[in-house]
């Protein structure tokens, strides 16, 4: 939209005004936004005068910042300097407070010596006192033993006795049973060779077995080792690597049970540091040695699972072979078992009767070892006693000079604890100073990092700020000679954005915009709207497509000579626009279609309806002419201008269904609707015409070609396609035309020649509002752009850009800005 003002520059009245329009225009429900031309080009104005404001403020800025840091820097020396006096103190409080930490560790370490030998005196007496009652109790129990020892032997002696008159009858028993055990020597020889043969195989197949064992046992066995043996391999290298050159010597501790403490147990020294080899040869020793084992072990294994896996099978075949002869022996010993089962039974008796002595026997060697075994515990009993008297009086001895050693060590104790107490006092004292003196340093230290971040955020915010004036910059140069208000302030343009595509626009939203001009009518300013307001492609059909319709009638008339035959082909073209754009405006409820889609559907549908309708009449007249009947007319004429017909139609569908690869959707739906459109037209030609024409039958000729027709009926005279009934043989501009074709040929091109001269000046490309009439409003607003704001300012170019994803607000600018300057350097 074009502002001009009607008294030459806008006064300050005309602004309010606009900028009331702009409101209203902004209220509309279907306008998206609208700026101020006045606030943008003040904007515009206004950025070179604040990039000089920005580059001063960031140069002054600079400048605090560099003073800050000098001031900063000096004052980092200062604490450094402070820090260094503070860890000189705190190094002697730190050794001051390693040498009380080591005298509190003797004094601990004295302490605890004490109570250790105060714990052992006491668990002395206690040991002394339970000696003492042990020995008494000793020499009770050894008396009434010795009683005891007298009273069994007694009875021992009388038990032999009788054990001895049952042996002997025993005896007797036991040869009657012989006498019937030789029976069966005999029976039983050749079951014990068998046994022998059958004991041999076994033996030799158990020491398979368990040589098969003991390498399954050494496999696993070498298997569970060869990891223990290489982590420990791990584990000495690492130790050797990692040995240290010195190690210190902890001073021993006191002996438990000692009498007389020695000279290191009252003196606690320093650790005294040792030189041990570097390698240790014993670690080196057990390195060597874990690897010959490893290695050995890595032999061992393949050896023996290759061993275990070739003796298995085999023993598996003996044991087979084994139990099969096993089975027979079994079977033979059955039958010696059955008649050895009597004598088994004698025996059984005879065993009781032996089980019984043994048992008696065994009785009294128990009671004969027992009282043995109590005559040496008496025995033992005794020396315990003497030896337990030996030991109470020792005890006794060194329980009274353990007492002695304590109180001397704990006098020691108490005076080495009174000068540590002093110590600790004066160290503490240091500390307290020390400490305050560290809160005052990082107080400071505190000041001076949140100085130090303050100028660090400074920066930052100085290299932001530059950043964004380079931005800046760079944007008013792409900007530079871009205006929204004409240089001599006598025209403004007003960009209105819609909520949705302009060609989607509703015309009485497009009207709301245009009428809201009555205040700027009254302030003196001229409204002039672009060719996006103004155009309304609402309707499909308008003049144009019905004075076309009007001369395409006029024309069919005079060449048809009849109403019939010339609405025919009308009818034709009309009902084949019909279905094709009833079909495309019912798919409008799942597509969306451009505004001038249904308009080229109109336009080429009348086109090709008209067009293949009167190749199929004039096939039919021609025919009906010549003495044909109407059926069979019809049937040649769909026969033969039919197929041009169905051919012709499909040329045109495939070419315009091709505007699909162009790959842009407004040109592939433009093409799809109107290749649709032709073939509706092509089968209403096929379908619904000759229907039509059998209908009229010979109404499609004219009033005398009929009357011909029906004399030469009468007559009985026939037509084999000489000349037609009715025409005027060589007379017509037909006739004319054919004796003269050269000329005929040579004037029609001249003809074509002059009406394709316009040709040459053939503007390509899409309509603006230079093609508009000059007097509409499109045209001078079209004209006033170019005359106030330069030539292509009434032909912007809209670029867009695909930007990467996850990108800043910040960095979708300078990605704008990129693409804008590599816009900028296109020639013109």
């Amino acid at each position: 939209m074009v502002l001009r003002s009607d008294d030459g520059t806008f006064t300050a009245a005309q602004k309010a005004a606009v900028a009331k329009a702009v409101t209203q225009w902004e209220a509309q429900p279907a306008v998206a936004s609208v700026r101020d031309p006045f606030v943008l080009q003040q904007q515009l104005d206004d950025a070179q005068r604040k990039i000089a404001d920005g580059e001063q403020q960031i140069a002054t800025n600079a400048q605090k910042l560099a003073d800050g840091q000098k001031q900063l820097d000096a004052g980092t020396v200062q604490l450094d300097a402070n820090a260094a006096k503070l860890a000189q103190g705190k190094g002697q409080i730190a050794t001051a407070f390693r040498q009380i930490s080591a005298g509190e560790s003797q004094l601990a370490a004295g302490k605890q010596r004490v109570a250790q030998g105060q714990s052992e005196l006491a668990s002395g007496r206690r040991q002394l006192a339970a000696g003492r009652s042990e020995l008494a109790a000793g020499k009770a129990k050894l008396a009434s033993g010795q009683a005891q020892i007298a009273s069994g032997e007694r009875q021992l002696a009388a038990g032999q006795a009788t054990l001895d008159s049952g042996k002997a009858q025993l005896a007797a028993a036991q040869q009657e049973l012989d006498s019937g055990k030789a029976q069966l020597a005999d029976a039983r020889a050749k079951a014990r060779d068998g046994d022998q043969q059958l004991a041999a195989q076994q033996h030799q197949l158990d020491a398979a077995k368990t040589q098969l064992a003991g390498a399954e046992q050494q496999l696993a066995a070498d298997q569970a080792r060869l990891p223990e043996a290489e982590r420990e391999l791990a584990a000495q290298q690492a130790r050797a690597t990692s040995s240290p050159t010195s190690a210190p010597t902890p001073t021993a501790p006191a002996p438990t049970g000692s009498a007389t403490p020695s000279a290191t147990d009252t003196a606690t020294p320093a650790t005294q540091p040792t030189t041990a080899a570097d390698p240790d040869p014993a670690v080196q020793a057990k390195i060597a040695a874990l690897r010959s084992e490893i290695a050995r072990l890595r032999t061992e294994i393949p050896t023996l699972r290759a061993t275990v896996d070739q003796q298995t099978p085999a023993i598996q075949t003996a044991q087979r072979q084994l139990d099969q002869g096993k089975g027979k022996a079994a079977a033979g010993k059955a039958t010696i078992d059955t008649k050895a089962a009597e004598l088994a039974a004698g025996q059984q008796k005879l065993d009781a009767k032996k089980a019984e002595l043994a048992a008696g026997q065994r009785t009294l060697d128990a009671k004969a070892q027992q009282l043995q075994g109590g005559k040496a515990q008496l025995a033992a009993a005794a020396a315990k006693v003497d030896n337990g008297q030996r030991r109470v009086d020792a005890a006794a001895a060194k329980l009274a000079a353990g007492e002695r050693a304590m109180a001397s060590a704990q006098a020691t104790i108490d005076t080495n604890e009174a000068k540590l107490d002093d110590a600790r006092a004066k160290a503490q004292a240091g500390q307290l100073k020390l400490t305050e003196g560290e809160k005052q340093l990082l107080a400071a230290r505190d000041e001076v990092t949140k100085r130090q971040q303050q100028i660090t955020d400074g920066r930052a915010q100085l290299d932001k700020a530059r950043a964004d004036l380079a931005l800046g910059k760079r944007q008013a140069a792409l900007t530079d000679g871009l205006r929204f208000v004409s240089t001599d302030g006598t025209t403004a343009l007003v960009g209105v954005t819609f909520d949705k595509p302009m060609n989607s626009v509703a015309p009485e939203d497009r009207k709301e915009v245009t009428t809201l001009t009555s205040e700027l009518k009254d302030a003196g300013i001229t409204a002039l709207y672009g060719k996006e307001l103004t155009e309304d492609v609402s309707s499909v059909a308008g003049p144009g497509e019905i004075v076309g319709l009007i001369v395409a009638a006029i024309v069919l008339i005079i060449t048809l000579g009849t109403l019939v035959a010339a609405g025919l082909p009308l009818l034709m073209a009309l009902g084949g626009v019909g279905l094709g754009l009833g079909v495309t405006m019912a798919l409008t409820h799942v597509l969306t279609l451009n505004t001038v889609t249904p308009v080229l559907a109109l336009m080429i549908g009348l086109a090709v309806g008209i067009d293949y309708a009167l190749f199929i009449v004039n096939r039919h007249r021609t025919q009906l002419r010549r003495g044909m009947g109407v059926v069979d007319s019809l049937a040649l004429a769909i026969g033969t201008a039919g197929n041009a017909v169905t051919f012709a139609g499909l040329t045109v569908f495939i070419a315009l269904a091709a505007l699909t690869v162009t790959g842009i959707g407004f040109l592939a739906a433009m093409g799809l609707v109107a290749a649709g459109t032709v073939l509706a037209a092509v089968l209403i030609n096929l379908t619904l015409l000759p229907a039509l024409l059998s209908l009229v039958g010979l109404r499609v000729l004219r009033k005398k070609e009929r009357a011909a027709l029906a004399e030469h009926a009468a007559t009985g005279a026939v037509t084999t396609g000489g000349r037609h009934i009715g025409a005027e043989g060589d007379r017509g501009w037909g006739a004319w035309v054919t004796r003269r074709p050269w000329p005929v040929i040579l004037g029609g091109l001249v003809l074509v020649g002059l009406l394709g001269f316009p040709a040459a000046g053939l503007r390509l490309g899409l309509p603006d509002g230079g093609s508009e009439s000059p007097s509409s409003s499109a045209y001078q607003a079209y004209t006033t752009i170019g005359d106030k704001f330069g030539a292509g300012a009434n032909g912007p170019i809209i670029a867009v850009a695909d930007l990467p994803a996850g990108l800043t607000a910040q960095q979708a600018t300078l990605k704008q800005v990129e693409v804008a300057e590599r816009l900028a350097t296109v020639e013109g």
